[in-house]
């Protein structure tokens, strides 16, 4: 676990819970279909981040100022993954992975300081058209240490930051810079 904060952090102080969290999703999973996903020979992790960044994108619309931090993997569980499930959402998205098999499914794990809602981002995502998308399980429940605990438990691996305008790429490979800058990020390696 330590390790995995380390990983995650490198040297930054952890993030704390944002001063007026607008709802329980300053910490979520992100659930995908990744043998939906990666027919015709599609990467299914890019594809999960072109669905899930552009509600992070600081555009106009959209301007969010806070930080948050990214982890993600196909579901492979170490131990006994007690991953909260709070409301009909969260059930049925776990009923989903159940229907399908965990062991078919990619998660992004987010955990953020600032304004943005991820039941938005959920509500969203199961309403468009975005292929392979199960749905979210909120984890506002969970301090921050537990809830990187869970993401470590899961085999998540760190991937990225969000830091206001600047995207910082630790294990990130999905969307090269003029992609990032096209959703309006600044990009750091």
């Amino acid at each position: 676990m330590l390790d995995f904060l380390k990983r995650l952090f490198r040297g930054r102080k952890a993030p704390t819970e944002p001063e007026e969290p607008s709802d329980s999703g300053s910490r979520a999973i992100f659930w995908f279909n990744w043998t939906e996903m990666s027919g015709g020979g599609r990467n299914y992790g890019r594809l999960a981040y072109q669905h899930l960044l552009p509600h992070f994108s600081p555009n106009p619309e959209n301007w969010d100022p806070g930080n948050y931090f990214f982890a993600d993997g196909d579901y492979i569980s170490r131990g006994s993954a007690m991953i909260p499930v709070a409301g009909p959402d969260a059930e049925n998205c776990m009923a989903r992975v159940a229907e399908i098999g965990s062991d078919s499914c990619y998660l992004i794990a987010v955990s953020g300081g600032g304004l943005l809602a991820f039941s938005n981002m959920d509500t969203a995502l199961s309403s468009g058209d975005h292929l392979g998308y199960i749905g979210m399980t909120p984890c506002g429940s969970l301090d921050v240490s537990s809830f990187w605990q869970l993401a470590d438990s899961l085999s998540l691996v760190p991937s990225c930051e969000i830091w206001g305008r600047n995207f910082r790429k630790k294990n990130f490979t999905f969307l090269d810079d003029e992609e990032l800058q096209a959703l309006g990020f600044n990009p750091r390696g």
